[in-house]
């Protein structure tokens, strides 16, 4: 039994070595001097104790990835780093401070082990809030860009607001404001009370709301299909009238392999499940809704 494990951490120390040994072409990616320009910058520190051949720490070692990572990724964040970007990055990190341990920085999957590693980690740890960031401004500028279609108040006699871009093609057809409020009006006067004195909806209350909205735009195509900007539109009509409603009640898009979810993508998806049973729609053969081809 010991010398099955002596072979097994052997043999794993020769594979470190070999793989670590291989000259991989990826020196465009970063060398030595732009390294050493980098920590120079953004890290005085970690350069004088490069020019000292001094050992470092643990938080040292965490601020060195993390620098290294995020110089790379700042311009591009979707930039892939395989495992002989990586590799390169643990060589060139071996050359300033001699003293390191390249598995610390970087170990390849093996043994049924995932990668792990102080790079591996960063660069993980980068790519996801970086894409989640992305998201929620993608996110943000589609609301900026809606928000002033929402151009008057429907209870009010003002002018409409000059906008840059005009909506009112793919957006109109959808559902208007003032039809948005002659439905709360017809259907359920006790939401268009609420819009009128300004206060919180309760759950039940946004649940109703919602079942609302779809069943009306069912009934007026039962083959709609509903992208991310007409569900972000249907919500600044709820915003519009309830002001205190927030997004990620009612849509919150997909990011980092979390499903799109929130109350009016479940509900739809929920009914247009229904319909599919019941024969009335085909499965894949729904036409987009208005706007969601164009450009803004």
């Amino acid at each position: 039994m010991r010398e099955l494990r002596y072979f097994h951490e052997n043999s794993k120390r020769l594979y470190m070595e070999r793989l670590y040994k291989l000259k991989y072409s990826c020196s465009w990616l970063l060398t030595t001097e732009d390294v050493l320009e980098i920590l120079q910058k953004h890290a005085m520190g970690l350069y004088h104790k490069a020019k000292n051949r001094q050992r470092l720490n643990n938080c040292d070692q965490s601020k060195l990835s993390r620098t290294i990572i995020s110089y790379i990724l700042s311009t591009n964040y979707k930039l892939k780093l395989g495992r002989d970007a990586l590799v390169h990055l643990c060589s060139v990190i071996m050359e300033i401070f001699p003293h390191e341990n390249p598995e610390t920085y970087y170990t390849p999957s093996q043994d049924g082990k995932m990668c792990r590693g102080k790079l591996y980690n960063s660069y993980q740890h980068y790519r996801y809030t970086a894409s989640k960031y992305a998201a929620e401004l993608e996110t943000r500028n589609t609301l900026n860009i809606l928000m002033p279609y929402m151009f008057m108040d429907a209870r009010s006699n003002e002018p409409p607001i000059k906008i840059r871009y005009d909506f009112a093609g793919p957006f109109n057809k959808l559902l208007t404001l003032n039809e948005f409020l002659n439905l709360l009006k017809e259907k359920a006067y006790f939401l268009y009370e609420k819009s009128h004195q300004n206060v919180a909806l309760e759950n039940r209350d946004q649940n109703f709301l919602v079942r609302l909205l779809i069943e009306h735009l069912l009934d007026k195509d039962v083959e709609i299909e509903l992208g991310k900007k007409s569900l972000l539109y249907l919500f600044t009509l709820i915003k519009r009238l309830f002001p205190g409603e927030k997004l990620e009640t009612y849509y919150v898009p997909s990011m980092n392999r979390r499903p799109t979810s929130g109350k009016l993508y479940k509900r739809f998806q929920n009914r247009r499940l229904e319909l599919k049973k019941h024969g009335l729609i085909r499965g894949s053969n729904f036409h987009m809704l208005y706007g969601d081809k164009q450009n803004f």
